[in-house]
């Protein structure tokens, strides 16, 4: 206790080492004063004012004689001490400027890495939200078979996404067709590299050739990237509806194409009415070459979709009853093919009311009622019965004979729809590879 100056002995505590000067006034708020500055007007000023203190708080060891020398050199030790005590705040200041810059740096960095995370999250959860889900479906039906009603109804009624641009309404349907230009241009190269168009050749068609000719550059394929972008695309997104009748015959390679399985959503409409529909919009088609390609399409969407989840409706159905049938293909797509539920759980009369017209069913009623008296051609069984039909051919010809004998055979299919026979993964299609008139058009 005597050596460390705490009770009488040889040694005292020596004069405190004087506190370093303050900063010049210029350096100062003009408003600020000694005793102001020494409150930590600045951080580096009041560093060094408290390692000063601190040091000069620390008791120094002197000898009780000669004290005129010894305070001479406790002075001058004390204004090196000084010195050094500022030199070293500086650093500590410097240091602690860096620091806290460097700190303000991190938290940025998490604030941003907070931010990207949440959103990141954000995907994340609506992918986990949807895990075990479709993103969407493909509407699969022949030309002219209600594809287009029942997909605005769809869309309009339950908010399905389509995508687009799509292609505008024309003479034939005013409607509108639901159909991406993207996804039907690309479809038409896919056909034309192997010689084929929507209306010829098409049974040829292989999905596997598809996928060569992109691999090996015989197609562009920038239609379909296009599309891709979109149906490859869903996060935080409606489930996306695609829609083109050439998609019956173009689905295997699809298939290939995208990240996700669909569902599909199947519709066929009477193999007549379609014909004569086709007829009507197209020159120097056939009623014969309209039954053929009713045939391939319907046999190529059903084989094609083996193994897909499919919801199955026909246009009949959808006019007879066009809220209900709706509704329950958009409840079978949520609930059995789990497909991610649409914005709108039901469907409005509203949207019904604006795309199926009254006089549709009507016109179809009367036309039924007609057929009822026309000479019955074969009973297939189950209400399901072919029955003669209108022809710019003379009876008994050879195109009049042909033409009926096709008819036939796209009623057996019918009917093999219309009571479930046709959907069977071993059902026996008409051998049209074979058939004794293979018909093309312009």
């Amino acid at each position: 206790p005597n050596l460390l100056g705490l009770g009488p002995g040889p040694f005292h505590l020596s004069v405190p080492i004087p506190t370093p000067r303050p900063p010049p006034p210029s350096q100062l708020p003009s408003s600020a004063t000694w005793e102001g500055a020494r409150k930590a007007i600045w951080f580096k000023h009041s560093a060094s004012r408290i390692f000063s203190q601190f040091i000069s708080s620390l008791p120094l060891l002197q000898p009780c004689h000669g004290r005129e020398r010894v305070q001479q050199q406790t002075n001058k030790r004390g204004r090196r001490m000084a010195r050094r005590i500022q030199r070293i705040a500086r650093v500590v200041l410097t240091c602690a400027v860096v620091c806290f810059t460097r700190l303000s740096f991190i938290k940025k960095q998490h604030a941003i890495a907070k931010v990207l995370k949440q959103e990141v999250g954000g995907d994340v959860a609506a992918r986990n939200g949807h895990k075990g889900k479709l993103p969407g479906f493909i509407v699969l039906g022949m030309h002219r078979s209600g594809t287009s009603m029942l997909s605005g109804l769809l869309v309009k009624g339950f908010g399905y996404e389509t995508g687009g641009p799509l292609i505008g309404a024309s003479f034939d349907n005013e409607k509108g067709f639901y159909e991406r230009i993207d996804v039907v241009l690309q479809n038409d190269e896919f056909l034309t590299a192997q010689q084929a168009e929507w209306s010829f050749n098409v049974a040829a068609y292989g999905g596997e050739n598809a996928l060569q000719h992109k691999q090996q550059g015989n197609i562009t394929f920038e239609e379909g990237e296009s599309a891709l972008k979109f149906l490859n695309n869903r996060v935080n997104a409606p489930p996306y509806l695609q829609k083109d009748p050439r998609m019956c015959i173009t689905l295997p390679t699809w298939l290939k194409l995208l990240d996700e399985t669909p569902a599909i959503v199947f519709t066929y409409r009477h193999p007549l009415e379609v014909a004569m529909s086709l007829k009507h919009r197209e020159q120097n088609f056939s009623i014969e070459q309209g039954l053929r390609l009713w045939i391939i399409y319907n046999m190529r969407a059903i084989q094609n979709s083996q193994g897909l989840c499919r919801v199955f409706s026909s246009n009949e159905a959808v006019l007879q009853d066009t809220l209900n049938e709706v509704q329950q293909i958009k409840n079978e797509l949520t609930e059995k093919c789990h497909v991610i539920a649409p914005p709108n759980f039901k469907i409005s009369e509203e949207v019904v009311n604006k795309f199926v017209d009254p006089n549709l069913q009507h016109n179809s009623n009367e036309r039924n009622a007609k057929d009822a008296q026309r000479r019955v051609l074969k009973d297939f069984g189950g209400g399901c019965i072919a029955r003669e039909f209108e022809s710019n051919h003379p009876e008994k010809s050879p195109d009049r004979m042909a033409e009926v004998e096709m008819f036939l055979m796209a009623m057996q299919v019918f009917c093999d729809l219309e009571n479930g026979k046709g959907y069977s993964p071993d059902y026996e299609w008409p051998d049209l590879a074979h058939w004794k008139r293979p018909t093309r058009i312009n």
